[in-house]
């Protein structure tokens, strides 16, 4: 997940600073939970995918099955 998770941040030009503000949690907090260091809560879940305007199939892959 981190990984894929970290491209579609880098493809949009985007850092982690970027989508924890989005998030509405701080940056430490978000570097944590994309590394597979921490959970995200549900709530942050639905915002990743609409900051990433991902498809339902696509948000499964990315969270839901392991590579």
């Amino acid at each position: 997940m981190s990984n894929y998770l970290k491209s579609l941040r880098v493809r949009q030009g985007l850092h982690q600073e970027d989508i924890a503000k989005l998030l509405g949690i701080a940056s430490c907090s978000y570097s944590l939970k994309e590394t597979g260091k921490r959970d995200f809560s549900i709530a942050e879940l639905k915002k990743i995918k609409d900051i990433f305007e991902l498809n339902s199939e696509e948000f499964c892959e990315v969270f839901f099955e392991e590579n």
